[in-house]
């Protein structure tokens, strides 16, 4: 009935208004079919909408304008609800058309030159599900009473939410086979956190709509824990960690999307490395092995220069001292001998940038320690 109306309308709209007919160009192409087709709107088929932090890019399909027509666009409007037009849209600006809802701006263009069909929403609200409505008109680029509108289409789509801060690892929260730690809810509340663990700095991406387990692979991530808690303990995935090793804890978040009830993540994220103890042994000789050599900074964080101690029980030992950033990257290195006890050596910083480093010692048995520090 819908369609029908607006057909009559249209109609009545190419032999009443003048102004919307061009003689010279109403000929067998400016027929029937070509109004129906513009009646029909936008495609929802071929919409696309790309979402970022606070901002949805939407792409639509243009419409075939009839060929009478001198001018035409597209009205694009947004709310948390269905958007939505009056009955009778025909005859009013686009704006005044509007039940519900915001309206973004674009602009329309003398035809035949085809207007553009793309338009970028901004300040919405991470986490928010939104509906985008898009319309086409035409008009003779004068005469407000000229508007003729097509039928709306309305899409749905779910803004990313803000990824968790603050995350901690205590010592007591690292062991020889799992970290513990907790972390900061953003501002506005997700449904959810994803917690993963790697030895990677750079975390393996979580895909939109799939819900995960603990204990799953993700690249080369493994899946902690997915929950509404903000605490974690990488225990819970059913992997136990390597002794002395340094691993990256990841931290998402997300929202139970309106459009699909399914999981929409955070596109960042924040991760905390930190290394775990030594195997905890009960014989002396173990023990004794197991410390052979250690590190240590003091103080951490740093704020220009630090002390580095190493402790070794092997004579006529010496060490490789190299600094990565949390990505992987080797920024310095250096090799210093080291006598049987306890070794303290300048660790000059004052060239890093603020942030967290790891420092990876490895001694010429072999043995290798790693251990995080912030320069602040």
């Amino acid at each position: 009935m819908k369609i029908l109306l607006r057909l009559r309308t249209a109609l009545s709209a190419l032999f009443l208004l003048p102004i919307l007919w061009n003689p010279e160009k109403a000929d067998a192409q400016d027929s029937l079919s070509s109004v129906q087709q513009f009646l029909k709107g936008v495609s929802a088929s071929g919409i696309s909408v790309t979402t970022r932090y606070q901002s949805a890019t939407i792409s639509w399909p243009g419409v075939s304008f009839p060929l009478s027509a001198k001018q035409g666009g597209y009205l694009l409007v947004y709310a948390t609800s269905a958007p939505g037009q009056i009955s009778s849209p025909d005859g009013s600006a686009p704006a005044n058309t509007v039940l519900n809802g915001i309206v973004v701006p674009t602009t329309a263009s003398e035809l035949p030159n085809q207007p553009i069909t793309s338009a970028q929403s901004t300040g919405l609200t991470d986490g928010t599900t939104y509906y985008f409505m898009i319309v086409a008109y035409i008009w003779d680029g004068v005469n407000t009473s000229s508007y003729q509108y097509s039928s709306a289409v309305t899409i749905c789509a779910t803004i990313p939410p803000d990824q968790p801060s603050n995350p901690v690892v205590s010592s007591a929260g690292t062991q020889s086979n799992y970290i513990s730690g907790s972390f900061s809810a953003p501002s506005v509340a997700p449904d959810g956190y994803v917690v993963t663990f790697s030895e990677q700095a750079v975390a393996s991406p979580l895909t939109n709509g799939t819900w995960y387990q603990a204990g799953q692979a993700i690249g080369s991530d493994t899946i902690v824990q997915e929950s509404n808690a903000t605490s974690f303990n990488t225990d819970s995935s059913g992997h136990h960690l390597s002794a002395t090793s340094v691993y990256y804890i990841h931290l998402f978040s997300y929202v139970i999307s309106g459009c699909n009830n399914m999981p929409v993540y955070s596109t960042a994220y924040v991760s905390y490395s930190t290394a775990t103890s030594p195997t905890e042994v009960q014989d002396s000789s173990t023990v004794q092995d197991s410390f052979l050599e250690m590190i240590d900074i003091q103080p951490n964080p740093v704020e220009t220069d630090a002390v580095l101690k190493i402790s070794t029980m092997t004579p006529d030992n010496h060490v490789v001292l190299t600094i990565f950033t949390v990505d992987g990257r080797k920024i310095a290195q250096r090799i210093t001998a080291v006598m049987m006890g306890v070794n303290r050596i300048s660790l000059f910083t004052e060239n890093l940038s603020r942030g967290m480093y790891i420092l990876k010692a490895q001694f010429s048995n072999g043995k290798i320690k790693a251990l995080p520090f912030i320069k602040k």
